[in-house]
């Protein structure tokens, strides 16, 4: 539970309009901040561990991202994004705007260690070196907001908050579905003809 992230930032233009809510479980921390940008408000971020950004309003319209200084580098910030560790962010706001986000910094070994065991290490350590960036956040969205509500009113085990951030981090995260692969793998006719061969020898 010591585990506390480390991140570099600097805002101009960005205003926090309610109290910041936030809770720490094991190698992780889970953040929530509901802001109000002016036009022309800009961010940097850097963190040394992967962090996880989901937006509770379509803000791809208002804020741009770049993971490089330049305005011609910037996107639009889409609704759920995953970045890993290391990797810096530029944001630009186009208009006036209110909006909330939840924030959760991992540990990247406590991020390894939840996913190695399902997906094995090699997976796991791809899955978290690669950026993810979602506009279609679906069920994601529903478990934010439980873990919003759990973080700003805990009621149950550290254990709850945990898996909800688990389920979020499983849902994001470009992992290969190797089990997939593995189900509709078949021989081929000479490696079946081998088999059948080895087994006649028998």
């Amino acid at each position: 539970m010591s585990y506390w992230h480390s991140m570099a930032w600097h805002t101009e233009g960005i205003t926090v309009v309610a109290p910041v809510k936030w809770r720490r479980f094991d190698g992780l921390v889970s953040v929530f901040w509901e802001a109000e940008s002016q036009s022309g408000a800009t961010g940097y971020y850097l963190a040394d561990d992967p962090r996880i950004m989901i937006f509770f309003n379509d803000v791809s319209s208002r804020i741009r991202m770049s993971n490089r200084d330049g305005s011609q580098h910037y996107r639009p910030m889409t609704r759920a994004v995953y970045v890993p560790a290391g990797v810096p962010m530029w944001t630009s706001s186009e208009t006036k705007h209110r909006f909330s986000h939840l924030n959760l910094h991992m540990h990247r070994d406590r991020l390894l260690r939840f996913l190695s065991p399902s997906v094995g290490a090699s997976a796991a350590l791809a899955a978290v070196r690669r950026p993810v960036e979602l506009q279609d956040v679906g069920a994601i969205e529903t478990l934010a907001g439980l873990l919003v509500d759990e973080i700003s009113s805990p009621s149950r085990h550290a254990v709850y908050g945990e898996s909800l951030v688990g389920s979020i981090v499983a849902g994001l995260l470009d992992i290969p579905d190797h089990e997939t692969e593995k189900a509709n793998g078949r021989l081929t006719q000479a490696q079946m003809n081998k088999l059948v061969s080895r087994i006649d020898g028998l």
